[in-house]
């Protein structure tokens, strides 16, 4: 015979927010601000219990902070999730609440692109300094608003991991539909999105970028022949590569240079200038002199 577990709660734990006025909870002993609450307000519940204060419906069980800062910005209601109390419900509610605060990517990416949309931040530094969190989770959580609605509300649902979704979001346009329109037809059937079925997506991404570089290495011109030539001559072909791109006929170059170029066509398959057929003198300059070493055991001092 199956032992029937007792649960921990009389009546389950409604894990969904309520809005309580703070007029019902009895002030924390808190004294720390948290800034970003005069900005954008209380964004994680706080956890009440029944208060044993007559004076007050509810006292805190977690979230003192929280309380203190919504008083002293002037704040009349905050969310919160409520417990009937006992120690060992306390403990599980203080796991839901803790659970609740550290996943909700979608509430705090609204909040903050509102407030960096409205310039109350000069840049996501000063955001995540007023809020007490790494720039990098500022970041991921303002890129999770290139998504629709729709997918931001499938994370809060469980249809698709938060992990998952940011990795949508870094797609660029193209291949971010395409893993919208997977989303829909594999949420569609019930199922939940993950990694793998994002996987075909960047699949298929991986492989055009590796198409379109490669696309653009065989368009170069003479890059085959490049790859065979002596150090000279592709120095020679650079030279009348880059003259073309910025519009320098080539006897005006060799002019600058003080010589010609001898007549020989370019790499490209582009005639060089009939104007340029004699060979370009090349002028020997000797080696320098090196002065002698001085004697072994004596040291000259002094600039030559």
């Amino acid at each position: 015979m199956d032992v029937i577990q007792p649960s921990l709660f009389a009546q389950p734990l409604d894990t969904t927010p309520q809005t309580v006025a703070l007029a019902e909870i009895k002030p924390g002993e808190a004294k720390q601000v948290i800034k970003s609450v005069g900005t954008v307000g209380v964004l994680q519940s706080v956890l009440l219990r029944a208060s044993t204060d007559p004076a007050f419906r509810y006292e805190i069980v977690e979230g003192n902070r929280r309380d203190y800062s919504a008083r002293h910005f002037g704040l009349t209601h905050v969310p919160a999730l409520i417990t009937d109390g006992s120690g060992a419900q306390l403990a599980a509610a203080r796991a839901i609440a803790n659970t609740a605060r550290s996943s909700n990517p979608v509430q705090e990416a609204r909040a903050w692109h509102a407030v960096m949309q409205a310039g109350v931040y000069a840049d996501v530094n000063a955001l995540a300094k007023d809020f007490g969190v790494p720039v990098a989770t500022v970041k991921q959580r303002l890129r999770l608003m290139n998504l629709p609605d729709e997918l931001l509300d499938g994370i809060q649902d469980r249809k698709i991991a938060e992990g998952t979704a940011e990795k949508i979001a870094n797609l660029d346009e193209v291949y971010r539909s395409r893993a919208l329109v997977a989303y829909s037809e594999v949420t569609a059937a019930g199922e939940r999105f993950t990694d793998a079925h994002l996987k075909g997506v960047r699949t298929q991404r991986s492989g055009d970028l590796t198409r379109t570089v490669l696309g653009s290495l065989t368009a170069l011109p003479g890059t085959q022949t490049l790859l065979s030539l002596p150090p000279l001559d592709i120095l020679a072909e650079e030279v009348r590569r880059l003259a073309r791109e910025r519009g320098v006929p080539l006897s005006d170059l060799v002019q600058a240079l003080g010589g010609e170029v001898a007549d020989r066509p370019s790499l490209d398959g582009t005639p060089a200038s009939p104007a340029l057929s004699s060979p370009v003198p090349v002028a020997v300059t000797p080696a320098p002199r090196l002065p002698a070493p001085p004697p072994t055991g004596r040291v000259r001092l002094g600039a030559r």
